[in-house]
């Protein structure tokens, strides 16, 4: 009778599962094999391994190739089909296959190793993902390693997942890995690191193979501002040095606008400003207040407003979000790495008296290359 390692065997269980039900040709998101064991490749094969929303075990199986021991691995599903399937083919080698919701789960200790793909979203919840980072604070052990996919969003500097990630040692971001799943379309990368590496100051940033390194709090998502269709001309150190220069303002939208889900009662003047294109005010009533209606293509600020007091400041802010060429070429950028929203409401700066590119270039002390750069987008993407 021939002899099998329990690697061996729970690879083979597991390829016949995935060709038999040929996930490849349905909407469920089934990690591929290679993407797992690429994310235990950054640790050491001992100590005890969580794995969140484990579905049919593919981090099962990339953790038992890896060296880790069944009775080490604790698989959590959330959903029951996946749940008696996984459990099915891994218990019978001492995985510890567990019914639950990763977010909602009490685990009675920590674990050396947390690796998975969990859920971006649920319902209309787009940064849900997030969670998933927060969990990692109670879980991981001190010291611990992690390494999760999710959204390319998070790695930019002023999205919901970067300040989460922020909080634990995250140390390398690699792009593109949306290449490697035939059935999903947004953008997604690997966030690891390690709770020993949390004071770390540099970041690795991986794309199409390259790695480099930057100052944490600097990191775009480079996959967007570099070469893209629309401009093959972009420079990601260009991107970057304007990101930097753009918010370095210390007085934001957000300290002096309110935010509302709907326009109020009451005589107003509206704004419909899409950033990212050219589009003309619209009055609808009195000259007392604006409220500016942004973004109105993307779903997490539809039907969001910005209110002021002043007819002033809704001219200068009508300005800043629909005219300014540097404006809408910081909105296009962001737009692709899909942290538009919080761009907008959160951290832009409110630059007083400002009514021109040229005195708006002045302050942030742009470089004449850098100016070139802005308008040659304008100039490329116009109507786009």
């Amino acid at each position: 009778m021939a002899s099998y390692t329990v690697p061996d065997r729970a690879s083979g269980i597991y390829k016949i599962a995935v060709d038999v039900f040929d996930w490849s040709k349905t909407s469920d998101c089934v990690t591929p094999l290679e993407v797992a064991q690429r994310q235990f490749a950054g640790c050491d094969s001992c100590g005890t391994v969580c794995i969140p929303g484990a579905g049919i075990g593919t981090y099962v199986v990339a953790a038992l190739q890896a060296g880790f021991k069944p009775e080490d691995i604790t698989a959590v599903e959330l959903d029951p089909a996946y749940f008696e399937l996984g459990s099915a083919i891994y218990r019978r080698f001492g995985v510890n296959y567990v019914l639950a919701d990763f977010l909602e789960w009490e685990s009675q200790m920590q674990f050396d190793v947390i690796v998975g793909n969990p859920p971006f979203q649920n319902g209309g919840n787009s940064a849900f993902y997030t969670k998933f980072f927060a969990k990692l604070e109670t879980l991981l052990a001190q010291g611990g390693y992690f390494s999760l996919i999710s959204p390319s969003k998070a790695a930019a500097k002023f999205s919901k997942g970067y300040k989460e990630l922020a909080k634990v040692g995250w140390n390398s971001v690699e792009y593109g890995v949306d290449s490697l799943f035939p059935n999903i379309e947004q953008p997604m990368a690997i966030y690891s690191g390690s709770t020993a590496d949390l004071r770390s100051d540099k970041l690795e940033v991986i794309a199409n193979g390259v790695s480099e390194s930057f100052e944490r709090g600097t990191v775009l998502p480079v996959q967007y501002v570099g070469s893209c269709k629309q401009f093959p001309d972009a420079d990601a150190n260009f991107t970057l040095s304007i990101f930097e220069k753009f918010f370095k303002g210390e007085n934001k939208l957000k300290e002096k606008f309110e935010v509302l889900d709907e326009p109020p009662a009451g005589p107003y003047v509206y704004l419909t400003a899409v950033a990212w294109r050219y589009h003309p005010a619209r009055e609808k009533g009195g000259p007392y207040a604006l409220l500016a209606q942004l973004n109105e293509h993307d779903q997490y600020l539809n039907g969001k407003f910005i209110r002021c007091k002043t007819q002033k400041e809704a001219k200068q802010l009508h300005w800043l979000l629909s005219r300014s060429l540097a404006y809408r070429f910081i909105a296009a950028a962001s737009c692709r790495a899909k942290f538009l929203p919080r761009v907008l409401l959160e951290e832009t700066p409110m630059w007083q008296d400002v009514a021109t590119d040229e005195t708006l270039f002045e302050r942030l002390e742009f470089t004449e290359a850098e100016i070139d750069y802005i308008n040659h987008w304008n100039q490329v993407t116009a109507g786009k």
